[in-house]
């Protein structure tokens, strides 16, 4: 008996198997099989309920053998890619963490001081501005300059540091 299925990977989910029964090399039957492939594997979970914003710290995790079929992307296979990111939104206890549950930590958070740099050339000017919004490394946020009242949108390039795109 020859058991085939179509593509590269093994399916995952509802699939059918295609069963050929063969003797000494002669095709007897083929038969389509209706089956429910599982797929398990090791990942990270969370031990508690975690805040939307909160850091992710290594005690809050924990690793179980859980079925992983209908999760919509792959979860996050390394430790280091978890600690120190903060929740995109509340996660429960149990949840599988995955790359759209975390973020990287804010680097400027709304409220605080930031320097804006804006380069042209050989011209360069550098001003005082207050974060509008939380942001991360690349993420462009609002900035209110607090001499002339006006928004500005930058980018974020470290803590505290954004630049004029």
């Amino acid at each position: 008996m020859v058991v085939s299925h179509s593509g590269k990977r093994l399916p995952a989910g509802n699939t059918v198997f295609r069963l050929i029964f063969l003797r000494k090399g002669q095709r007897l039957r083929s038969l389509y099989l209706p089956a429910r492939v599982e797929l398990f594997e090791r990942v990270f979970t969370l031990r508690q309920t975690v805040r939307k914003g909160d850091t992710l710290r290594r005690e809050m995790l924990e690793q179980k053998e859980l079925e992983i079929t209908s999760l919509p992307e792959a979860p996050i296979e390394e430790e280091s890619r978890i600690v120190g990111q903060i929740a995109r939104r509340t996660l429960t206890a149990g949840t599988i963490l995955t790359p759209r549950c975390v973020q990287p930590p804010y680097l400027v958070k709304r409220g605080e001081a930031v320097r804006v740099e804006y380069q042209r050339g050989r011209v360069r000017v550098v001003l005082q501005a207050q974060a509008l919004q939380d942001g991360t490394r690349g993420e462009q946020i609002w900035v209110k300059n607090p001499l002339s009242r006006k928004r500005l949108k930058v980018k974020i390039v470290e803590r505290g540091l954004a630049v004029l795109p």
